[in-house]
């Protein structure tokens, strides 16, 4: 497997897709939905990808 991804925001401040650089006081409201709606659809993906890896331990969630 390869290197795991380099997280590319902080906590008050998150890089476009153009590799600037925006803190969350300078962005827009339509600005941080786009952000949000971007991240959860990527941590739905990573989600999604790393329970097919692993049946049993989405089995032990489904559980609890």
């Amino acid at each position: 497997m390869g290197r795991a991804a380099e997280l590319k925001g902080l906590p008050s401040a998150a890089e476009s897709e153009d590799g600037s650089i925006c803190s969350f006081e300078e962005m827009s409201g339509q600005e941080r939905a786009q952000l949000q709606k971007r991240l959860t659809e990527n941590l739905e993906k990573r989600m999604d990808c790393y329970y097919a890896q692993h049946l049993q331990e989405w089995e032990r969630f489904l559980k609890r």
